[in-house]
């Protein structure tokens, strides 16, 4: 089985065509976790880590500029963030989405 994720860069935008338009021609970066076994958290901590990778590739444009432009450096970290934030939902994965928000899922318990 071929597991593979894209992760876009994510630019703030008004909304409407424009972002739609923006948001399909955005930087991608698409990486495979098919060897990763994610029931454990080695696996977890991998997929953790191309994440944050694909989202420093994807953001790269705001990289270059921030040696000139301090705004340049809050729009790198803004897209690093969305970026990783997008791709852990993306993959709806419990203990990741628990490792990056520190918040676990809530428990259900059944009643008799």
């Amino acid at each position: 089985m071929t597991r593979t994720l894209f992760i876009a860069a994510a630019f703030l935008l008004t909304a409407g065509a424009a972002a739609a338009e923006s948001e399909q021609s955005a930087p991608q970066a698409k990486f495979s976790y098919a060897d990763l076994n994610l029931a454990t958290s080695d696996g977890v901590n991998t997929l953790y880590s191309r994440i944050q990778t694909a989202s420093r590739r994807v953001c790269a444009s705001y990289q270059e500029d921030s040696q000139r432009d301090l705004g340049a450096v809050a729009g790198y970290k803004s897209c690093q963030r969305e970026a990783i934030a997008r791709a852990v939902s993306q993959m709806n994965l419990a203990p990741l989405t628990q490792m990056v928000t520190g918040v676990s899922a809530p428990i259900t318990v059944a009643s008799h």
